[in-house]
């Protein structure tokens, strides 16, 4: 069976993450962490996104691998 391959791109950061998965388990890899500079602030929705993606194919999430 070939893995699957999503990839999500972050438009802020120019970034792009993806979810590989085979057999219901998935990797996540290089999932962004938000960051505001102006606030100092952080946040988490580009790897919420990630994760509701797995979540939502029924994945379990095995791996992040930076």
């Amino acid at each position: 069976m070939a893995p699957e391959v999503v990839c999500m791109f972050d438009e802020a950061t120019n970034t792009a993450s993806y979810v590989v998965s085979a057999a219901g388990e998935a990797a996540i890899i290089d999932p962004v962490l938000d960051f505001d500079p102006v606030s100092g602030c952080t946040r988490t929705t580009s790897a919420d996104r990630l994760l509701d993606h797995a979540r939502e194919s029924g994945l379990g999430v095995s791996w992040i691998l930076e």
